[in-house]
């Protein structure tokens, strides 16, 4: 009876425990302002410790390593579905180095469950290639898989490191596990969804729909901070004044509303939504980011969005809507990253083109 409470009850409520505090100092470290490779070392140390203490205590309270790979498990499809199988393989290595420190030699049980870890490596490096599955289903069928895998050790070798019986209990303490935490991970999603969504509403324009002076800000800090290039256009609707003041505001805003969404469904044709993003400087005065791209690249995504906008124009044949654009671009690479530089010079590139009679697009050169 006792045994049957650890496997079914204490043992799981543990591991619960540790994966949920895990997640926490995860989200927590996301907005903290050092490099993520001490982030990653803070989380891979977590880990250890982790690891550690649940194999520890099964061994001592059992005799044999139970509920193997089950913090692995998690961390390979919660905390970094890209690389975080990688962990099968550290848990049963750093369990080998502590035994030959401690003992000198290394067991049967430590040889089966590095070939057990090795499996599953490679099995969730397939399943997460293949698999459709939503991240709950995917562990699970990775927890049956596990099991099987350890039925087929005993199988092999005749004797195995946790017998069959408490195998099968196993996989039903981690059923109990997955059931929890999916709930526990839906809602966070909720709630970060739902965090995103006032986050969006701060950095978006009422009018337009597209992001604001504000998010425009954040995102320079963060290419800065990356060190990522990126080409800058600056946009501005030439004599919009003018013309607000002759057909009044409402049409005014109708101009801008269509304009922007003309503009946004041009560059989505072309690029993908990770290629552009379109800000709302002021007024009728625009700003578009082109992460990793070229100053040329800019100018013939700009030129392809004019040739749709004055084919558009034309179509309407109506006053109110035939307004043309002048644009600036420059590019961050020539001004060290520096976000607040490269609008400066993107803005007097538009200039210039608005200087020049109007309707073009100019590319800052020294």
């Amino acid at each position: 009876m006792e045994q049957l409470t650890l496997i079914l009850l204490v043992l799981p409520a543990m591991f619960v425990s540790s994966i949920i505090a895990l997640a926490y100092i995860f989200k927590r470290l996301d907005h903290v302002q050092i490099p993520m490779f001490f982030k990653r070392c803070i989380i891979f140390l977590l880990y250890l410790i982790y690891a550690y203490v649940m194999l520890s205590l099964s061994y001592l309270l059992l005799g044999h390593y139970s509920y193997t790979f089950v913090l692995e498990t998690f961390i390979a499809f919660y905390f970094f579905p890209k690389y975080g199988h990688l962990f099968y393989l550290t848990t049963p290595l750093f369990t080998m180095l502590y035994f030959l420190l401690i003992n000198s030699y290394v067991g049967y049980q430590e040889i089966q469950l590095l070939l057990l870890g090795i499996c599953l490596f490679f099995f969730t490096a397939l399943l997460k290639r293949i698999s459709k599955l939503a991240m709950g289903w995917n562990v699970l069928i990775t927890f049956f898989t596990r099991t099987l895998l350890s039925v087929s050790l005993f199988l092999i070798y005749g004797e195995n490191y946790s017998p069959i019986s408490d195998l099968l209990l196993v996989l039903i303490g981690s059923i109990v596990i997955t059931m929890l935490l999916w709930w526990f991970y839906v809602l966070r999603r909720k709630e970060d969804a739902q965090m995103q969504r006032v986050i969006e509403q701060g950095q978006t324009d009422a009018l337009t729909g597209i992001y604001n002076f504000q998010k425009l800000g954040m995102d320079l800090h963060d290419h800065q901070q990356a060190d990522r290039s990126f080409a800058l256009v600056m946009i501005d609707l030439d004599h919009f004044k003018q013309l607000n003041d002759t057909y009044g505001h409402t049409a005014g805003n109708e101009i801008l509303q269509n304009f922007v969404h003309l503009m946004d469904t041009s560059f989505s044709s072309i690029l993908t939504k990770e290629d552009y993003s379109i800000y709302r400087f002021g007024g009728e005065e625009f700003c578009v980011i082109f992460p990793d791209c070229s100053k040329q690249e800019a100018f013939e995504h700009l030129s392809f969005f004019k040739h749709v906008y004055n084919k558009h124009r034309r179509a309407l044949k109506e006053e109110s809507q035939s307004l043309t654009f002048s644009a600036g671009i420059a590019s961050s690479i020539d001004h060290g990253s520096d976000g607040m530089k490269t609008i400066k010079f993107a803005d007097e590139a538009l200039y210039r083109a608005k200087n020049n009679w109007r309707d073009q697009i100019c590319i800052y050169e020294e």
